[in-house]
């Protein structure tokens, strides 16, 4: 009997060790697989929070991926590290846990103070406690990748460009690397770079909306509009609620004149719940293009009323009421670059309001400085710094300028602005007369419309009493009445015939 129970307690100990053993490899198997999950979920969360300048809705979706991967390992808790998806895992697998989630944490909690998330005080608290509990090798992809979302927090395009390009040589099939290597080129207005970057994202992740959405908006940018259209159709074919694709489509559509396209895309983001007040202003001018005077006016008067909640919005109605409120379109200026520090249209007009309504041509040249600083040296930029150099006396530089936009396919507006400059410079360097005459007779050549504006433009004073600026003016409003002539007799001969 004895035997018999002593054999009893051997199979007994021994099925309650299996069990135990069996527990823990269970524990085990689902910590790895926990994991793996956070390593899969890493590319995202980096791609929709890593870049500073992205669609509110976008940020709320990559918070809400975030959550979902903080809150299974409980890290409000102090001894988080108790939780088995933590405590089962090797040390070594316990390090890359720790590094994943620290990681995970930070980008939350700078995204949820960029929103004003009534968590982001707690959630920025708990970032701290794991970031300092985690030794980075600032050579390790995560000690890369925390460098380069700093730089892409600050702004600082420029110098996450060269640590996004070391993580993308590391390894190049990492998606969120190509991605936010476009979004931080884009962002500098390097958009060739970027569609490259973001077509490489589309091809290795198919699956993904996001390679599609950036492309579109940088095309936008670019005035690609058919392009744009067409990825951000791809984005509602796989999202079809999502708001900023319908939006930007309708941008999209509304340059090429498809005004009912463009009119559908805003009703629908209204209907999905837009919350970017722009909307209005964009629907009442498709509205209006197509004679629907009433609705445009409505929504007109909507746009200005309503209080924004992001860049592009605040950028929109200063626009608007810059026609008749400076002040107050400089106030939403200003808010725009509250939220984006390198927006190169909210900058552009707080120098245009600086330097053209409030006359303050050094504090204007120091945004138009910044401005060329952090987009590079494109010609609207340059053209604009080189006005405000030369009528501060600045001869030298301000000819540097205008010369680099006469060295490339200049626009009518941009020769306009060069005259400008010549005529300005022309009072303490007397040849520069015979450039400014010559450029401006090449841009009302290019865009008789500049003739009314060259009449009265205070820069071109130095130059409007001489005789070839009275020529130039002769010979292009007798271009301009040779065009109406012409114009006229041709719709005479185009009517049909009526015997």
């Amino acid at each position: 009997m004895a035997s018999v129970l002593s054999v009893s307690a051997v199979v007994i100990a021994f099925l309650i060790g299996f069990v135990i053993v069996r527990g823990r490899r269970i524990e085990q198997q689902e910590a790895i697989a926990a994991l793996q999950d956070v390593e899969r979920a890493l590319p995202e969360i980096r791609s929709l929070l890593a870049i500073p300048i992205v669609d509110s809705s976008t940020v709320q979706a990559g918070i809400a991926k975030a959550n979902h991967i903080v809150n299974a390992y409980s890290i409000a808790s102090p001894d988080w590290k108790s939780n088995s998806l933590h405590a089962s895992l090797s040390d070594s697998n316990q390090l890359v846990l720790s590094r994943c989630l620290a990681e995970v944490s930070n980008l939350s909690a700078t995204a949820k103070q960029r929103l004003g998330a009534p968590d982001a005080i707690e959630a920025a608290t708990i970032a701290k406690r794991l970031n300092e509990g985690v030794l980075l090798d600032e050579h390790s992809r995560h000690g890369l990748f925390h460098k380069a979302a700093e730089h892409l927090r600050h702004f600082e395009f420029e110098k996450a460009i060269p640590v996004l390009e070391e993580l993308r040589s590391a390894d190049p099939y990492d998606t969120s690397t190509w991605l936010l290597l476009g979004n931080a080129n884009a962002a500098i207005s390097r958009h060739s770079v970027a569609e490259h970057c973001y077509t490489v994202c589309i091809e290795m992740w198919p699956d993904s909306y996001l390679g599609h959405f950036y492309r579109g908006l940088s095309q936008l940018d670019a005035k690609q509009f058919e392009d744009a259209a067409a990825d951000f159709g791809a984005v509602l074919d796989t999202k079809p609620n999502f708001v900023p694709a319908y939006i930007n489509r309708g941008i999209a559509l509304q340059q090429m004149n498809q005004f009912d396209g463009a009119i559908a895309d805003f009703d629908a983001a209204i209907a999905h719940g837009a919350t970017q007040t722009r909307i209005y202003f964009l629907r009442s001018q498709a509205r209006a293009s197509v004679g629907d005077k009433e609705g445009a006016e409505a929504d007109y008067q909507r746009g200005v009323q309503e209080t924004p909640t992001d860049e592009k919005s605040w950028i929109r109605r200063g626009l608007e009421l810059l026609k008749t409120d400076p002040a107050a379109a400089m106030s939403d200026f200003q808010s725009a670059l509250g939220l984006n520090p390198t927006s190169r249209v909210a900058l552009r007009n707080v120098a245009h309001i600086l330097s053209e309504v409030q006359h303050r041509n050094e504090d204007a040249l120091a945004v138009l400085d910044k401005l060329v600083n952090l987009h590079g040296r494109q010609p609207d930029d340059l053209v604009s710094r080189a006005v405000l150099l030369a009528r501060l006396g600045r001869r030298g530089d301000a000819v540097l300028d205008a010369h680099a936009v006469l060295g490339g396919e200049a626009s009518a507006k941009q020769l306009f602005q060069v005259a400008c400059v010549y005529s300005l410079t022309s009072q303490a360097s007397a040849p520069d007369v015979d450039v400014a005459l010559s450029v401006l007779d090449q841009a009302i050549g290019k865009d008789i419309r500049w003739m009314t504006t060259a009449l009265s433009d205070e820069d071109l004073g130095p130059i409007r009493e001489s005789a070839d600026f009275r020529r130039i003016m002769v010979s292009a409003k007798q271009r301009w009445e040779r065009g109406q002539r012409a114009k006229k007799a041709l719709n005479k001969t185009s009517k049909p015939y009526e015997p």
